[in-house]
């Protein structure tokens, strides 16, 4: 796999991870070192709402401030229009996102096949924004050293 293309696969695998709420996963793309930085797009100047420094910070970020998924719900990120620069072993990656909440019904739909779940659900954006990444290349692969995240909406974080 060429370097671009290893890039790419980083966000797709951070916005699996993300969606899934799987803190782990999420921890495992980033440098020891790394950071991610929240902000909201206000008119065009980022607002730092929040910022995590370390994969212990960031694992314990998804685990206790994501909210979990409501009964048959489910995140889903679409992201789009990624933009790669390499030097040698640094890299950036910036790419736009909206984010969907998906809900569903476990009632069959009027014509699928006896025993297939299906029927009425609702897919609904929730967020959008920028991914602005920097990457390092080590021995594991390509590690994210900073993910800033800007937002179009402000997010619901929960009161700390």
């Amino acid at each position: 796999m060429n370097d671009e293309r290893a890039i790419q696969e980083v966000l797709a695998r951070y916005v699996r991870a993300v969606d899934a709420r799987n803190a782990d996963d999420v921890a495992e793309l980033y440098a020891n070192d790394g950071a991610e930085i929240l902000s909201y797009n206000r008119a065009g100047t980022p607002e730092r709402i929040a910022a995590f420094t370390g994969s212990r910070a960031i694992r314990d970020a998804v685990a206790n401030i994501l909210p979990p998924h409501p009964a048959l719900g489910w995140a889903h990120h679409a992201t789009f229009d990624p933009i790669v620069a390499i030097d040698t072993d640094i890299a950036s990656l910036q790419a736009q996102f909206v984010v969907f909440e998906v809900r569903g019904a476990q009632r069959p739909a009027a014509g699928w096949p006896k025993g297939a779940s299906g029927g009425q659900g609702t897919i609904t954006p929730i967020e959008s924004g920028y991914y602005k990444i920097s990457l390092r290349r080590t021995p594991d692969g390509w590690k994210i050293t900073e993910n800033h995240t800007i937002l179009d909406l402000p997010p619901a974080l929960p009161e700390t």
